[in-house]
C-alpha cells in the first residue's frame, strides 16, 4: 500500500529482475510503423528502402524494409500517419546490413557546431520529453548552460530502461555527454538516478566511467519535480539513450532507429530493458520477451502515465520507454461519479492543485471558470488518479480541460482573424471630404 505524502505518493517500484539483466535486441521484426509527415512522404508501393536510409525527412529505415501502405491507430493521435513498411531479408543475407555512413573518425576532431548538426541530421530526439535533441543543445547554448545532466530518473513502477542504459552502457553514455556539453559549452555534467528503489539486487554506483552520478530520492513524481530545478538558469538535462544514440551518430553517422524500453509486468515470462527498432509492433515485443499469462492491460509507458492499448500493431517510437503489461484492470475511470470528498488528491498532488475542484468544473462545463485553479500547472503525474478511493480517473479531466481551454483560445483567434480592420482616422476624414467635394 503507497504512503500518502504530501507532494506525491511512495510507490513499490519492482525494478527487478529487469535492472540487473543484460539490454536485450530484437533486430528483425516483421513489420514495422513509422510516423511520418504525409505531405513530405513520396514513396511507391513495394518501393525498397536501405537501413539508416531516410524514408521521409527526419525519419530513417531502422532495417532493410519496403513499403506497403499507410496506417492510424485509435490509441494514438488519429491525426497522424504511420507508413507500414514490411521487413526484405530474402534477397541478401538474413542479418541487418551494416552502418552506411562515414568510417570512425577521431573524437577530438568533431567541434561543437559539428555536435549539433549531426544531432539534427540525424534525428535524435530526448525519450524524457520528446524533443528533438539539437534543439535543446541550441537553446542551452544561447543560454549560457553550464551544467549538463544525463537524465536516468525512472520513477515509475517497472520502467528501468534510463537506468540499465546508464549502468550497461556507462562508456557510450559518457562519451555522448561529454560530446553534449562541448556543444553547449559546460564546464560540468553529472548522471542522475532515481535511488529510492529497495528492491535492487545490484547497488546503484556514485561514479561510472568518470562520470559523477547523483542520486534522488523522494516521492513519486520525482523526475517531473526535479525537471523544473535541473532544467532551469544554467542547467539542462538530455535523456541517456539520447545521448547513446549522439555518440554513435558521432562516431559512425549513424541515426536514430531504435529505441530503449522496459519489457515487464506481471504476466511477461523474461522483463528485460531491450533495444528494439523504432516502429516495432508491441506484438513482435511480446513475443520476443514472452507471455506466461494473458494480460488485461497492456501500457505504453510506465502504469502511472502509460497509455493502455488493445491493438497489439500499435508500435512504439522514440519517446516510449516501457511496455508494461497487467493480470487486471486496475486503472482509474471517468465513469465513476461518486467521490467521497476524502481530499486526498489534493494532499498528494505535487503542485498544490485542487484535482476535486477542477472535476467538478470540467463536468459543468465551466472550463473558463476552471481558470482561477491554475490547472495549467498540472504535469499530468496521475497521482490524484491512482491515490482516489472510488477510482476516477482526475488526471483525465485536466487533461479535458486543457483540450478544451485549447479550442476556445484557438476559436477566439480565428474570430479577431475575420473581424474586419477598422480604418484609422485619417482614411476616415479623406473618405468624408472626398463625399461633401462630390
Amino acid at each position: 500500500m503507497p504512503k500518502r505524502v504530501y507532494g506525491g505518493v511512495e510507490l513499490d517500484q519492482y525494478k527487478e529482475p529487469t535492472f540487473s539483466r543484460e539490454i536485450r535486441r530484437l533486430d528483425k521484426p516483421e513489420k514495422v510503423y513509422l510516423p511520418i509527415d504525409k505531405e513530405q512522404f513520396s514513396m511507391r508501393y513495394r518501393q525498397r528502402v536501405h537501413q539508416n536510409q531516410p524514408v521521409c525527412p527526419g525519419v530513417y529505415a531502422p532495417l532493410e524494409v519496403r513499403f506497403t501502405g499507410l496506417q492510424t491507430f485509435a490509441h494514438l493521435d488519429t491525426s497522424r500517419q504511420f507508413a507500414v513498411f514490411e521487413t526484405a531479408y530474402e534477397d541478401i543475407e538474413d542479418a541487418p546490413l551494416a552502418p552506411i555512413g562515414r568510417p570512425k573518425r577521431e573524437y577530438d576532431a568533431i567541434s561543437g557546431e559539428d555536435v549539433i548538426e549531426i544531432a539534427k541530421k540525424m534525428a535524435i530526439i530526448d525519450e524524457y520529453d520528446g524533443q528533438y535533441l539539437y534543439q535543446k543543445l541550441q537553446r542551452a547554448k544561447e543560454a549560457g548552460v553550464t551544467v549538463l545532466y544525463a537524465n536516468a530518473i525512472d520513477d515509475e513502477p517497472y520502467v528501468s530502461a534510463g537506468m540499465g542504459v546508464l549502468y550497461k552502457m556507462p562508456h557510450e553514455v559518457g562519451i555522448g555527454l561529454e560530446f553534449a556539453c562541448r556543444a553547449v559549452g559546460a564546464k560540468e555534467s553529472y548522471a542522475l538516478v532515481y535511488a529510492n528503489v529497495g528492491d535492487l539486487d545490484t547497488p546503484l554506483k556514485g561514479s561510472l566511467s568518470g562520470m559523477k552520478v547523483k542520486k534522488l530520492y523522494g516521492n513519486y513524481p520525482v523526475y517531473k519535480r526535479q525537471a523544473v530545478q535541473y532544467r532551469s538558469g544554467q542547467n539542462e538535462m538530455i535523456g541517456v539513450c539520447a545521448l547513446v544514440h549522439l555518440y554513435r551518430a558521432c562516431r559512425d553517422d549513424i541515426p536514430q532507429t531504435t529505441c530503449f524500453i522496459t519489457v515487464g509486468g506481471s504476466c511477461v515470462a523474461n522483463p528485460c530493458n531491450m533495444e528494439v527498432p523504432i516502429g516495432t509492433p508491441v506484438y513482435d515485443i511480446m513475443e520476443k520477451a514472452g507471455l506466461i499469462k494473458n494480460p488485461q492491460v497492456i501500457t505504453l509507458g510506465g502504469p502511472m502515465t502509460g497509455v493502455a492499448i488493445t491493438d497489439l500493431d500499435v508500435p512504439v517510437e522514440a519517446t516510449t520507454r516501457a511496455v508494461i503489461t497487467y493480470e487486471e484492470n486496475m486503472g482509474a475511470s471517468l465513469e465513476h461519479d461518486d467521490c467521497i470528498g476524502c481530499g486526498r488528491c489534493v494532499q498528494v498532488c505535487p503542485r498544490r492543485l485542487m484535482p476535486y475542484y477542477i472535476r467538478k468544473y470540467v463536468k459543468a462545463g465551466k472550463t473558463e471558470e476552471c481558470m482561477h485553479l491554475h490547472a495549467e500547472r498540472c504535469i499530468e503525474c496521475a497521482c490524484c488518479s491512482f491515490i482516489c478511493p472510488m477510482g476516477i480517473d482526475l488526471v483525465a479531466y485536466v487533461q479535458r480541460y486543457s483540450q478544451e481551454l485549447k479550442a476556445i483560445e484557438e476559436a477566439q483567434k480565428s474570430r479577431a482573424q475575420e473581424a474586419p480592420q477598422p480604418q484609422n482616422a485619417g482614411e476616415n476624414t479623406q473618405t468624408e471630404e472626398e463625399n461633401s467635394c462630390s
